[in-house]
Order: structure tokens, then sequence, then C-alpha cells
């Protein structure tokens, strides 16, 4: 992130988060505000984490629905395993075929999950205090604060590091043109030597962004000194 647009990210996001806890009834959105943003100047190593990925009925979310969530916290720098959560959420509408063909959940296996309503702070609590980490962030923001507008009449003011936007950064300072596929979650772990895993299941996913972030962040310098800014999206 650019040193002089960081204070500008953080303003807004303060401010945000203030006109939220002054606007807001109490509920679970109200609750995750209560803990500070992570500072920007304290090192990756010492910041909490949670790398999350959503499986959805498609990629609109005015008209599609979040169906799986899988996230896995790190600490110091290491994947907890024994954090990690995959909760299947059930839809209000239908589950296309085009779409369970990406990710093979099916309407019946949604059947015993609950609704959004009752996972969503469940997700809150994971992400209270820690930088959210995924791969093509963008994608889910967009259905999380969707889901808090849904939910909470709200958004999710949260830092942000994007393993994708990671990626490309390193690869255009290499001078390397982009091809299609170049910055898949599964090409970026192989060029990292990482192993394949699965795709389209949300806590494998969510493991696999995790992974290739620690490659990231390594080879971005040492993980004690080098501050949590270096690494966030705007």
């Amino acid at each position: 992130m650019s040193g002089m647009l960081e204070p500008f990210v953080t303003w807004k996001l303060q401010r945000e988060r203030k006109r939220l806890l002054q606007s807001l009834p109490d509920n679970p959105l109200r609750n995750f505000l209560q803990a500070p943003l992570p500072d920007v100047g304290k090192s990756i190593m010492e910041t909490g984490i949670l790398a999350l990925d959503l499986e959805t009925t498609g990629l609109d979310p005015n008209s599609d629905e979040i169906i799986a969530v899988g996230f896995v916290p790190i600490d110091q720098m290491v994947i907890r395993l024994a954090g990690a959560q995959h909760i299947l959420v059930r839809p209000v509408g239908k589950v296309q075929e085009s779409a369970a063909a990406i990710h093979g959940i099916l309407e019946s296996h949604l059947r015993e999950a609950e609704p959004l309503q009752a996972i969503f702070p469940r997700i809150l609590q994971a992400l209270q205090g820690r930088v959210l980490l995924a791969h093509h962030a963008k994608m889910e923001l967009t259905f999380l604060n969707a889901a808090c507008r849904t939910l909470y009449n709200g958004t999710l003011p949260i830092r942000t590091i994007d393993t994708l936007l990671l990626e490309k950064r390193r690869l255009q300072r290499q001078g390397k043109i982009l091809q299609h596929g170049d910055l898949r979650l599964a090409t970026c772990r192989q060029r990292r030597s990482l192993p394949r895993y699965k795709a389209h299941d949300a806590l494998l996913d969510a493991i696999a962004c995790g992974e290739l972030f620690l490659t990231q962040a390594k080879h971005a310098g040492n993980p004690t000194n080098t501050p949590l800014k270096d690494f966030l999206i705007l």
C-alpha cells in the first residue's frame, strides 16, 4: 500500500466504524466493531489474520447467496488448524446446476444447514480484531458487505490482504506479461512449489490462501520487521 494513501484509508475505515457504532443497535456487527482495527505499524508477525473463502450460488451479491464459508486463523505467522471451520449455509433460493458443477454443493447438502443469519455472527466473531486474508478478496468483501447490509443495515469496515494482488505486484515488478489464469490460486501456489489442493472447497481454499500468503510474506522480508501496511490493499 502506498505510504501516502494509507493514512487516508485508515481515516475512512475509522470514520465508517464510528458512524456504525453510533447508529447500530445491539447486534453482532456492533459487537464486532468494539475491537479496534489492527495497527498498520505493527509487524505482520504480531498481527492476527483470518484466511477466509466463500462459495456462492453465483457472482452477483444482489441476486446470489453464500452457501459455504471456510476460514482458518493465522497467528505469529502460523496457520492454526485447530481454529479452522467449514460451514454450510442454507440459501433462500435454489442452487443452479451451473454453480453446483463448480463447487459440488447440491441443494441436498444444504437442507440441514443453518441460514445465513444464524452463522454470520460466527464469521464476525472469527474476524474480530483480525485482518481479512483472501485470494481475490474483492469477491469475499462484496458478499460479506452485502450480507451485513441485509442482516444489520451496515457494512464491514476491515483491513484486508489479497494474495492475488500481492502476486500481481510481484510479477509486474519482474516485468512479467500476465496471461489468462496466471493469478489463479492454484497457479500462484504452483509457482511457489506449494502442493495442489482440491479447488472450490471453502476451507481448503482458505488454507491454500493462508499457505500462499506465508510464502509471500517470507519473500517480502523478515516478518518480524515487516509492517502490516506493506501487505494491505486499498
